[in-house]
């Protein structure tokens, strides 16, 4: 009943789903809005929708789609800058420059190079012209690398575009954007197209995940992911040579960056959105092509932007609300472009960054909603073991604060750096249960794992009266309130730790129906994973938790997350633990064999040859075994 209600209660407040760029735009057209931009007549603004429909849908045959692209291409002609003022005109040629061949491409390019100003800095012909960039960039970089492109179906006995056309033209564009930097930096418009002529002078592909039709391309897997940030970090600098461009392409980047570093209010482009994100993006571009160059740029930014007031006015207001908190946090789009620099700076500019912007403000700065992610970028980027140690000396004191504010990613980024670093683990796991509230008194210490889990106090897991109604409460009291995704990860990076005892022991001290609850759950069942392969977590812990879970493997088995948690521990145990599990699933097979978990576990394990002819499920476990063994130096050894 009451899931029922719970049920009915989310359907109530479901949210709208939102109609798509296509749904709206037949809308329009039976009002007779032709799109946004320029009006296209009801014919072409039908057809071009349907174009559209049948490039999200699927096609019989390769050929039929190149039909259709041929035959929307050539409506094209000779209408392509006005169309590519339309909303829905920018739309569909956009996609089909992506779909087009060689042969198609340089009407585009002469006719947008002849109209450049006019293109770069409409609403939605400066989309279609960053497709061209990307893709004529992408086809004279393969072409330059005598590598044959799929995507696009480059044909090499195509001439009405080579190598050498093609990157004549994109070098002509960027000059053009190049010349005209100071007024194209502040366009809306503009600013995008530079940020692509960046990207592809370095022979970076664009992201295309702001556009609605590349992401339904990427769903069907047509579009590949190109770009993902990472808070992994190398120090390793690349090298010139190691990424060989057309010619030109180099030096051409190399002039954005003297132009753009020079520029006489350089200090106020950290604090503009559309300028920080192209600073952003000079500096991937910069990481890839020229590191040195990348260097400046992050040592003229720290020396005259992120510690620099703008204004005396920001100076005043600044010092009202936050004395000495450095200018650079005044703004999201300085926020965003000191995380950048963070990602791409070395060593001695992370040690830079920290002592100008950081120190001393740690513990306001993670707990606050615009800031903590720097803080989270900051702690991924450090190396210097020394270096982070002070930095933990500062932040760890806040550690309930940090809880208390909800910014519980800064926790998780803590903690992974004492892994990556293999420093202060034990301090943290200390700092930690001293904000939860399990430290003192030492017997409420073996509850650091379900607290930790859930991120909430040892008081409100333990007082009924701090437990929402509609969290369930056991007959002891304890809240079963649902566990906290970055209290699941703390959790299984300090199961990795060099000394995880306190961990394991509070793990394995938890009630078996508390175990099941966390490894049956879509956050906690991960846990079983660090359990299993953490190398600091031995045999006798892992029999241990064995034990703890009997009588409760069925439902482990018949649920979807708890299957797969179950599977961990089952893979690393010894042949006599796995008949445990297996003699509980044998004599509950047809409720085990009810759910689709269930079955999965059931063929895998053969759980049918089990009951019937346990000597030869015996057999067939060691000569599973000895596989395992005999391929030992490939997959790694076995652990059970």
């Amino acid at each position: 009943m009451a899931a029922s209600e719970e049920r009915q209660h989310g359907l109530k407040f479901k949210r709208k789903r939102k109609k798509s760029f296509l749904q709206n735009a037949k809308g329009f057209g039976k009002k007779g809005k032709y799109g946004h931009g320029t009006q296209l007549d009801q014919d072409t603004y039908d057809y071009f929708i349907r174009v559209l429909e049948l490039l999200r849908g699927d096609f019989d045959n390769p050929e039929d789609k190149e039909s259709l692209v041929k035959n929307a291409l050539d409506q094209t002609e000779g209408s392509e800058v006005d169309q590519s003022s339309n909303q829905v005109g920018a739309r569909l040629i956009e996609a089909l420059i992506k779909l087009a061949p060689p042969s198609a491409l340089p009407r585009f390019m002469d006719i947008f190079a002849s109209n450049l100003r006019v293109v770069a800095t409409n609403r939605f012909a400066s989309h279609v012209l960053q497709s061209l960039i990307a893709t004529v960039s992408k086809f004279a970089l393969d072409r330059f690398n005598n590598k044959k492109t799929t995507e696009n179906s480059l044909e090499s006995s195509d001439e009405n575009l080579t190598e050498a056309i093609a990157t004549d033209w994109v070098i002509k564009i960027a000059k053009f954007a190049l010349n005209n930097l100071e007024e194209f930096l502040w366009d809306e418009y503009a600013n995008h197209v530079i940020r692509t002529v960046l990207l592809s002078l370095a022979g970076i592909p664009p992201s295309d995940t702001d556009s609605n039709w590349a992401a339904n391309q990427k769903q069907k897997g047509s579009v590949p992911a190109v770009f993902s940030s990472s808070f992994s970090k190398t120090e390793d600098e690349p090298k010139e040579e190691d990424f060989p461009l057309p010619k030109g392409f180099s030096d051409v980047l190399k002039d954005f960056f003297k132009r753009i570093s020079s520029l006489p209010q350089f200090s106020e482009l950290a604090y503009s959105n559309t300028t920080s994100a192209l600073l952003q993006t000079l500096l991937t571009a910069l990481s890839k092509v020229h590191p040195k160059l990348k260097k400046k740029l992050i040592k003229q930014l720290i020396d005259q932007a992120f510690c620099t007031k703008i204004t005396e006015e920001d100076d005043k207001k600044d010092s009202e609300e936050t004395p000495g908190i450095s200018p650079v946090f005044t703004t999201d789009a300085s926020i965003r472009l000191l995380e950048a620099a963070l990602e791409h700076a070395s060593t001695k500019y992370v040690t830079q960054i920290y002592a100008m912007c950081f120190m001393g403000h740690l513990i306001d700065l993670a707990t606050d909603l615009a800031t903590n992610f720097c803080v989270q970028r900051l702690l991924a980027s450090i190396s210097d073991k020394n270096e982070f140690e002070a930095l933990f000396d500062e932040i760890a004191p806040g550690i309930d604060k940090i809880i208390a504010s909800g910014k519980s990613g800064v926790l998780l980024a803590l903690c992974q750096a004492c892994k990556r670093l293999s420093a202060k683990q034990g301090p943290f796991i200390e700092q930690l249960m001293k904000a939860l509230d399990c430290y003192e008194p030492a017997d409420r210490r073996p509850l650091i794992t379900p607290l930790c889990v859930r991120l909430c106090t040892f008081e409100a897991f333990k007082t009924p009266e701090n437990v929402t109604p509609s969290e369930p409460v056991a007959k002891d009291g304890v809240s079963k309130s649902k566990f906290n995704l970055h209290g699941s990860l703390i959790v299984q990076s300090m199961l990795t730790f060099n000394k995880p005892i306190k961990i394991v022991n509070s793990l394995l001290e938890m009630p078996g129906s508390e175990l099941k609850t966390l490894m049956c759950d879509t956050k906690g069942c991960h846990i079983m994973d660090a359990f299993v392969k953490s190398e600091f977590v031995g045999e006798k812990s892992r029999e241990r938790l064995l034990h703890r879970l009997l009588g409760s493997y069925v439902a482990l088995a018949c649920s979807k997350h708890g299957s797969r948690a179950l599977e961990a521990l089952y893979g690393v145990s010894s042949l006599k633990n796995q008949m445990k599990i297996m003699e509980e699933l044998a004599g509950r097979e047809n409720l085990v064999t009810g759910t689709d978990s269930g079955r999965i576990i059931a063929n895998k394990w053969s759980l049918d040859l089990f009951r019937h002819r346990r000597n030869e499920w015996k057999q067939l476990q060691s000569r599973k075994e000895r596989t395992k063994d005999m391929f030992a130096d490939i997959i790694g050894p076995s652990k059970s």
